[in-house]
């Protein structure tokens, strides 16, 4: 997810709660690289602790550009025949 991505979601998830998150109803809030892991039933036990994490949450992706990467075609030259100037390209780039 991008940075740019990361703040519409942010927004959407405080919105969510604000518009859709009715008393009594269980929330959990948790990232996908289990950093973070967050349940309460609202309102009662933190609405606003949970609008304090989501606006703290972030993107984590690693910026490389596409053209540092190795392409499939690249890796299967270099497995199945070795290739001297696929490999000096990669190597290159790396």
């Amino acid at each position: 997810m991008t940075p740019a991505q990361a703040g519409r979601a942010r927004n959407a998830v405080a919105e969510f709660i604000q518009t859709s998150v009715a008393p009594g109803d269980r929330v959990t809030l948790l990232t996908t690289r289990g950093e973070l892991w967050w349940t309460a039933t609202m309102p009662h036990q933190g609405a606003d602790q949970l609008t304090t994490l989501v606006g703290r949450l972030e993107s984590q992706r690693t910026t490389h550009s596409s053209l540092d990467a190795m392409t499939d075609y690249e890796a299967m030259q270099i497995e199945l025949h070795n290739d001297p100037l696929v490999i000096a390209r990669v190597m290159r780039r790396g």
